[in-house]
């Protein structure tokens, strides 16, 4: 991962630190990154050089290294501190293509539920998924997305199970595409609730046997480990046409009505597995610099990325972050 370094800054010692997340000493630059990617609270965080001193906030040594959410005010601290900026991708999307031919037949992932929410009337959907990318399957069902959706603040949903959720994160299997698949080109299965600091995993996997796509979301935290899943075939016409490959794999985050959150947000421990071998998968997406270990197994079918960060409220909102030209 390569993060945004702004020299010879610290945050600013009058404006507001109430989303400091941490204060680390003995810290180098890697470290400090380390420890910044694996937190999705954090957002930036400055790193002292040398002994400074912040008449509100007291007195930081070398190797201090200070974490936050939300956006930088930063302060000049020339030789004395550096700022960092975790990398998202600006548009919130990431993805890394299989060969038109070669379809992914699932993928894997992890997200953790935010620990804050999005003010009203924002609305937030954060998901990996699956898509078509063209090729001789991809009509007649066209083109649509298989995806896992953690929520906040959207109604009405695709709610078998009945579940009201004002208000609250919830995740289901969804797929948006064709109308003749599901009605109004929007489908899903049962709702869970979850909470904030929830790690959710998310299974896309394809049935060849029965040509259908089963998503499965499994809360690892929550007592008992509950789950929900929703199945659906990609098949259309009568004979059947030929089950309709997918070839995207996508990691989004979209924000309708400009919702938006102080945190940063990320899917991790994310596993694809392709139909055949291809020793090219994933060199699309390996140099991004939101992204962080990236690896091809032996079998050259398995592809792993360590981390996918897909917001950062410091790169993706419309307010700019304010700077002070003097440290106080």
């Amino acid at each position: 991962m390569q993060w945004n370094q702004v020299p010879n800054v610290a945050m600013y010692d009058a404006a507001s630190w109430n989303l400091m997340v941490s204060t680390q000493s003995g810290m180098t630059p890697a470290s400090a990154q380390a420890f910044a990617e694996a937190s999705d609270q954090i957002t930036f965080f400055f790193l002292v050089t040398g002994t400074m001193v912040l008449p509100v906030h007291g007195v930081f040594n070398p190797g201090d290294a200070v974490f936050f959410s939300g956006l930088p005010w930063w302060g000049g601290a020339t030789g004395l501190a550096n700022g960092y900026v975790k990398p998202s991708p600006p548009n919130r999307l990431a993805e890394t293509d299989s060969p038109s031919g070669n379809g992914w037949l699932s993928l894997t992932s992890k997200i953790k539920v935010p620990f804050v929410t999005c003010p009203a009337p924002g609305i937030i959907f954060a998901w990996p998924g699956l898509q078509p990318g063209g090729g001789p399957t991809y009509m007649p069902v066209g083109n649509g997305v298989l995806q896992p959706v953690l929520t906040f603040g959207q109604g009405p949903y695709p709610d078998p199970n009945g579940i009201s959720a004002p208000g609250q994160w919830w995740i289901s299997g969804q797929y948006v595409g064709n109308t003749t698949l599901v009605p109004g080109g929007w489908g899903g299965g049962n709702v869970m609730v979850v909470n904030a600091g929830d790690e959710l995993q998310s299974v896309i996997a394809y049935n060849a046997g029965t040509s259908t796509w089963t998503q499965t979301v499994t809360d690892l935290t929550a007592s008992g480990q509950p789950s929900v899943s929703y199945s659906l075939s990609l098949v259309l016409g009568t004979p059947p046409s030929t089950p309709q490959q997918q070839n995207r794999a996508i990691f989004c985050l979209e924000n309708p009505n400009n919702g938006s959150l102080t945190q940063a947000v990320s899917i991790y421990d994310i596993v694809i597995e392709a139909a055949q071998p291809d020793a090219s998968l994933g060199q699309d997406i390996a140099a991004q610099p939101y992204v962080s270990g990236v690896s091809l197994a032996p079998d050259n079918m398995t592809l792993s990325i360590g981390r996918v960060v897909i917001y950062n409220p410091v790169l993706n909102t419309s307010v700019g972050s304010g700077y002070r030209p003097a440290m106080a």
